[in-house]
């Protein structure tokens, strides 16, 4: 019989050793033979009925094993076991007893990625020039070395010893891609943070205020991957050492001899020396930045609305004491106007002139035009400030149609 080897890989510690331990009952499958060291073992049934050999590692490789014919090997086996398995990883455990990180390859804040690995004593993949490593041949993509889509197929009678080796190439094959799809993250992050500060030097204030939820978004993003790099950074070390201090067999050390792992540990440290201050230093910096664009453009705005506000205010207030005034000297200018009575017929009738307001009457009217005015100010101002928001609305909506 032959095997296969499916492996995915995310940021972990000890502390996830357990718990994930502790949780199994969870999950909703037949779980048997759990062992919990310095790694953790299982055994489950999954629905299809496949016996799958599980194990975790400190360092966060989930490895699942299976056995198949080889006639199955030769019939493609092992990328329909890799869409297996990945359903199994993703549906069954994570999103019963890890919901955090479930929730979090969902959103795409932290990316997942499958390898896998045939044993097998018969076949082999023809298009491949094998390279030999003691009485193993390894068959693996030299210009796809440490990518997730390729397959490493280890063929010999005693290819399934060799894991021991191969769990640290697959560990080496998703870290990379790992490190790729952040980099493209943050690409994509940069990407979006440019376009917002061209909008913010573009346009209105009003326009602006309707991409304030997006630039929040691309905050989060960039604060929850950036927090996943570092994790991953960390982990990086730690599987490093692991791999250093770990015993192999002799046919172990030759297979990672000739899969260069130790050249892949140095490459991954080089990466990941690379990858942090990009994002720290490029990434973070902009982020500031456009805070700072943001916070000025407010300041800015405010101001000037205040200074709009101030204009019309005082305008309205001018308005208002000219109808006073003006209903004051109507008033008084009243007394001893001349006044000419006609007839019908357009017969001067009558002269004379109008006599003075009492005293009473004066104060009483001036109240009363007093009053009005600044009842119908009161009015104007409550309309104006309505409508003026309103039309913001209105504006705003149009925006983000």
């Amino acid at each position: 019989m032959a095997s296969i080897r499916v492996s995915s890989w995310i940021p972990r510690s000890y502390t996830h050793i357990y718990e994930i331990a502790g949780k199994l009952n969870k999950v909703l499958l037949p779980i048997e033979d759990v062992r919990v060291d310095k790694s953790l073992e299982f055994k489950l049934e999954t629905q299809a009925g496949r016996r799958v050999e599980c194990s975790l590692t400190p360092y966060g490789l989930f490895s699942f094993t299976a056995q198949f014919s080889e006639d199955e090997i030769a019939g493609g086996a092992a990328e329909r076991f890799k869409k297996e398995i990945s359903d199994l990883l993703l549906e069954r455990i994570f999103k019963d007893i890890q919901k955090v990180t479930y929730q979090q390859i969902k959103d795409g804040i932290m990316p997942l990625f499958f390898h896998a690995v045939v044993f097998s004593e018969k076949h082999a993949p023809k298009e491949l020039e094998p390279i030999a490593a003691g009485g193993i041949r390894l068959y693996f993509d030299r210009q796809n070395l440490y990518s997730a889509e390729s397959i490493l197929y280890v063929c010999g009678k005693s290819a399934s010893g060799a894991s021991g080796a191969t769990d640290y190439f697959s560990y080496l094959t998703l870290a990379s891609a790992y490190v790729n799809a952040m980099v493209e993250a943050m690409s994509g992050v940069y990407a979006k943070i440019v376009e917002v500060e061209q909008f913010l030097q573009k346009n209105e204030f009003n326009k602006i205020n309707a991409r304030l939820a997006s630039i929040a978004k691309i905050r989060k993003d960039s604060s929850e991957t950036y927090g996943k790099i570092k994790q991953a950074v960390s982990n990086f070390s730690h599987a490093s050492d692991s791999f250093r201090s770990g015993k192999l067999t002799k046919e172990q050390s030759k297979v990672a001899s000739a899969l260069a792992l130790e050249d892949g540990f140095e490459r991954l440290k080089y990466d990941s020396n690379y990858l942090l201050p990009l994002w720290s230093d490029v990434l973070i910096k902009n982020l500031e930045n456009l805070n700072l664009m943001i916070d000025e453009r407010f300041e800015f705005q405010q101001s000037t609305d205040t200074k709009v506000e101030q204009r019309e205010m005082k305008l309205l207030q001018a308005i208002f004491l000219v109808g006073v005034i003006a209903s004051m000297l109507t008033l008084g200018a009243m007394p001893g106007a001349k006044i000419n009575l006609y007839t019908p017929d357009g017969v001067l009738a009558a002269t004379g002139s109008i006599a003075s307001f009492k005293l009473e009457d004066f104060l009483l009217f001036g109240f009363t035009a007093l009053s009005v005015s600044l009842l119908l100010f009161l009015l104007f101002n409550f309309m104006y400030i309505k409508l003026t928001r309103l039309s913001k609305k209105i504006s705003e909506k149009i925006d983000t149609l």
